[in-house]
């Protein structure tokens, strides 16, 4: 027979584990960010639930400048091949259907946002003058 036990500890155990005060952990029980139960008069909390909490809380570091760049960069490239697929895609896209979006562009306000909007634009702009 595979029994598997169960690990629960008192509150003050997990306070003293996690660097944390009683009334904090009522705090945390309360708010939901812990799950506990009453046994008896006591209230316990499992294993499981610690290693939920924890898990829950992990910070991600930060990244230094070399980190953002080269993100920020796979972004540029990302977006560079978008673009290509872009304008191969206004290329086959028939003279009325070209027209009909230009117009909708042109008729959009501009925003801070509007850069793709803009390439996009530019593409079929150029596209409808070679036509």
């Amino acid at each position: 027979m595979n029994e598997k036990k169960i690990k629960v500890y008192e509150l003050k155990e997990v306070c003293k584990e996690l660097n944390i005060g009683l009334q904090v952990l009522r705090s945390y029980i309360k708010e939901g960010k812990i799950k506990a139960s009453k046994i008896g008069r006591k209230y316990v909390i499992t294993e499981e639930s610690i290693n939920d909490f924890i898990n829950s809380n992990l910070v991600e570091p930060k990244k230094d400048l070399r980190g953002l760049t080269e993100e920020l960069l796979s972004i540029d490239n990302k977006n560079l091949e978008l673009l290509e697929d872009l304008k191969k895609a206004v290329k086959e896209t028939p003279t009325e259907e070209l027209q009909r979006l230009k117009k909708e562009l042109d008729d959009e306000p501009i925003t801070i946002n509007s850069r793709n909007s803009i390439q996009l634009l530019t593409f079929i702009n150029e596209e409808l003058q070679n036509r």
